[in-house]
């Protein structure tokens, strides 16, 4: 499928470049597709609302509720230190894949203890292998391996709802919520002057070092060691336009963005790109072969890495 790139700025390149198109009719699962994410073992992942689908780079694999799956829509999917691949669903339910079985509530006393009835939005390993969850309510969930603990902020305007969580370099977990910036303090969550202040939970993402990336009214910044820099300046049309989960590569200094009219990658310099121009994206993402990945409302599309783009 030959799809046009129409640039949107005044530095923005106009061309053509082949993507591939995978859809039902190819055997994923469903066409509107939510998240997408490779595994440690170099599967590709997709959560649709009617399941999930493993793709192997020829063939899909798909997974519902008589395989285990607590809810048919899987909003996002993550992978823990062991392996386990986590599935948030849009009814609230936890559950995982091990060695190849599913885990539910009705399986699992954990994650039955870990059953929120509200949706989690958010989810985070920290150094310590505990288990963090963020949801669109008031409400943050701890799992520490031994027991669950669920935090409610009691003030109205420092309420949980739709919390990020994020753990720094120094092992501080901080929760970054619509209402207010929360740390904890080894037993509960108190108000701080963190300055970090993403415009929602899909603008934000944890790296592996302890650093933070982010989107805020001005454009992409990075939290690092206590310290808030400006990477990317982004026009407030952009980032009111945005609809999904961004992606920031940071050995070619691009952002990607997913809104309802495509998806936008942009450097430093201001120069912008727009792919798949009219589609509703829901998230960008780059596998371990540097090829980019779009789950859209149309099933997902693969932008080939540089070296192997066709034009």
């Amino acid at each position: 499928m030959l799809l046009i790139l129409v640039g949107i700025s005044k530095n923005a390149q106009a061309q053509t470049t082949y993507l591939p198109h995978y859809t039902s009719k190819n055997g994923l699962a469903s066409n509107n597709c939510y998240f997408i994410l490779q595994d440690k073992k170099g599967f590709i992942w997709i959560a649709t609302d009617a399941g999930l689908s493993r793709f192997d780079g020829t063939n899909f694999q798909n997974f519902n509720i008589e395989d285990g799956l607590p809810d048919t829509q899987i909003l996002q999917i993550k992978e823990d230190r062991e392996g386990r691949l986590w599935f948030l669903a849009l009814n609230g339910q936890l559950s995982y894949l091990k060695n190849g079985k599913f885990y539910n509530r009705n399986n699992d006393k954990v994650l039955k203890a870990l059953n929120s009835n509200t949706v989690i939005v958010s989810f985070l390993e920290d150094k310590k292998g505990r288990i963090w969850l963020g949801t669109n309510s008031n409400l943050i969930i701890l799992w520490d391996g031994k027991s669950v603990k669920k935090f409610v902020s009691p003030g109205i305007n420092t309420q949980f709802t739709n919390a990020f969580l994020h753990e720094d370099e120094f092992g501080n977990i901080y929760a970054y919520s619509d209402l207010s910036r929360q740390k904890y303090n080894g037993k509960t969550f108190t108000v701080t002057d963190n300055k970090v202040n993403p415009l929602s939970y899909m603008t934000a993402c944890n790296l592996p070092s302890g650093a933070l990336y982010y989107l805020d009214e001005q454009g992409l910044k990075r939290y690092q060691k206590s310290k808030i820099t400006s990477i990317i300046a982004i026009p407030d049309n952009l980032l009111k336009n945005m609809a999904g989960y961004f992606y920031y590569d940071d050995i070619n200094r691009e952002v990607w963005l997913a809104s309802n009219n495509g998806a936008l990658v942009m450097n430093p310099s201001g120069k912008t790109v727009m792919y798949l121009q009219g589609i509703s994206v829901n998230q960008s993402v780059k596998d371990n072969s540097n090829n980019m990945w779009f789950a859209t409302n149309q099933g997902i599309y693969m932008l080939p890495n540089i070296n192997s783009r066709l034009s």
